[in-house]
């Protein structure tokens, strides 16, 4: 009777490493296959507690990698929550709003909800509301379509009669960057800025049209 080969010298007890210093699933398992390869009547007790060692850490691995899956999960759900709320607050802002206190905003919107509840007048109430929404976000795209990221800078602070002129076409200024930036029309920006002696850059500048292009 032909007797099993023993294990190679990377198996033998001496040379295993310590379960708890593998970090890869991938690893732990190989180890794993290397002892279960080891004809189970000549396995010793060496082998079979380190099989079992090696069976808790993988366990362990797949329980941290699933917690880092979920944590995945979870800051994402949050990161889409946060960017809906965001999304919100600018209809808010973009219907005229956001003036409005807290409480008054919460009870037109109640009101609204009211409305939309409606079994009899509730369908036509969104439809129309869809449709005047609609009306206004497309409106607002033609208005933004050749709007730009710039940014103006001045030499020395601006007239308060400039400064207007740029917050009144939705530029902001930055404190830490010592600039004006946001989107904006080009040729109108320039208009303004070249009256106190300001500076323009583009952070998309339009591409040179190639000759026969």
């Amino acid at each position: 009777m032909v007797e099993p080969a023993p294990p190679s010298p990377d198996e033998t007890a001496e040379a295993r490493p310590a379960p708890g210093s593998l970090t890869t699933i991938s690893v732990v398992q190989e180890r794993i296959a290397k002892i279960n390869d080891i004809p189970a009547r000549t396995r010793t007790v060496e082998d079979q507690a380190y099989l079992v060692a090696l069976r808790k850490r993988l366990h362990d691995l797949r329980g941290v990698r699933l917690a880092s899956e979920e944590a995945k999960v979870r800051e994402a759900q949050r990161k889409a929550e946060t960017r809906r709320k965001i999304q919100l607050g600018g209809l808010v802002i973009k219907a005229g709003l956001d003036g409005w206190d807290e409480a008054t905003l919460l009870g037109a919107l109640l009101e609204v909800r009211e409305g939309a509840a409606d079994l009899r007048n509730g369908p036509s109430h969104l439809a129309r509301w869809k449709a005047s929404g609609g009306k206004a976000l497309t409106a607002e795209k033609a208005v933004t379509a050749d709007r730009e990221p710039l940014i103006v800078t001045f030499p020395n602070s601006p007239e308060p009669e400039i400064r207007r002129a740029l917050r009144g076409l939705k530029l902001r200024w930055s404190e830490a960057l010592q600039h004006w930036d946001g989107l904006a029309h080009f040729t109108t920006v320039k208009a303004i800025a070249d009256r106190a002696g300001g500076t323009i850059r583009r952070l998309n500048p339009p591409q040179a049209e190639t000759p026969g292009g």
